[in-house]
């Protein structure tokens, strides 16, 4: 789940911009682009999942009577 606009292409150093909305469901059978890692060192390579996210990513859902948060990984 984007918390933020793409930070690259001419976003690319620049502060993060908001995410650009969607309608309808959101596809979260695979993972989304790569996060940006510097895998320089060989004891670092294999290590990171492609569609990491460099945090959890939090969303709140309505259930039953009040939102309860929820943890994606």
């Amino acid at each position: 789940m984007p918390s933020a606009a793409s930070p690259f292409g001419a976003n690319r150093l620049r502060p993060l911009r908001p995410v650009v909305p969607w309608d309808g469901l959101r596809d979260a059978l695979t993972f989304g682009p790569k996060s940006p890692h510097e895998l320089s060192s060989p004891r670092a390579a294999g290590h990171w999942n492609e569609g990491r996210p460099p945090r959890p990513q939090v969303a709140w859902v309505r259930i039953g009577f009040g939102s309860k948060p929820i943890f994606v990984w």
